[in-house]
């Protein structure tokens, strides 16, 4: 298996260059579109969906009853700015997701949406683990070859799942 080049319909991939997912962070960081960063952030660190992102709350990332774990490592600038922000105040909106979307397609990332940063995160969490089980229980997805298509990989034996033509890969 390898990552794959853009088919014509497959849609969105992962962005898998990481120089490039730093850039868009310290973009978004540098034209101080912190929430738009911090939704980049979470999008490319977790497996939640864009519109599970779109519906967290503060409080779903700082109470006791933590329904998003992060790791020690997350920034503390991000955790400053949740304990600032009240409590069932909703975290991102779509404007933050614009933001992001303007940011990616400055840095030569084509054809970005709502699963893009999933995508990423699938692709580069197969890359560190090597366990496709491990990706597909935290996408929620199965079969594997479907997961594998879905996070940029692809295997020539399998046939095109984004149209009817019966391409190979």
């Amino acid at each position: 298996m390898r990552a794959s080049n853009r088919h014509e319909c497959q849609g969105s991939e992962p962005i898998f260059d990481l120089n490039i997912v730093r850039s868009i962070k310290n973009d978004l960081l540098q034209k101080g579109e912190f929430k738009a960063y911090l939704l980049f952030k979470l999008g490319t660190s977790t497996p939640l969906t864009l519109e599970q992102l779109l519906k967290l709350r503060v409080k779903d990332l700082t109470s006791d009853e933590v329904k998003l774990y992060l790791s020690p490592s997350f920034p503390r600038e991000i955790n400053d700015f949740l304990q600032s922000q009240p409590e069932n105040q909703e975290l991102f909106s779509h404007k933050e997701f614009q933001a992001v979307k303007d940011r990616a397609v400055t840095h030569g990332v084509i054809d970005f949406d709502q699963e893009t940063m999933r995508k990423t995160f699938g692709y580069h969490y197969f890359q560190k683990t090597r366990d496709i089980r491990k990706v597909e229980q935290a996408l929620n997805m199965k079969p594997e070859t479907f997961t594998f298509k879905y996070i940029g990989y692809y295997d020539e034996t399998y046939y095109c799942f984004y149209c009817t033509k019966g391409c190979l890969w």
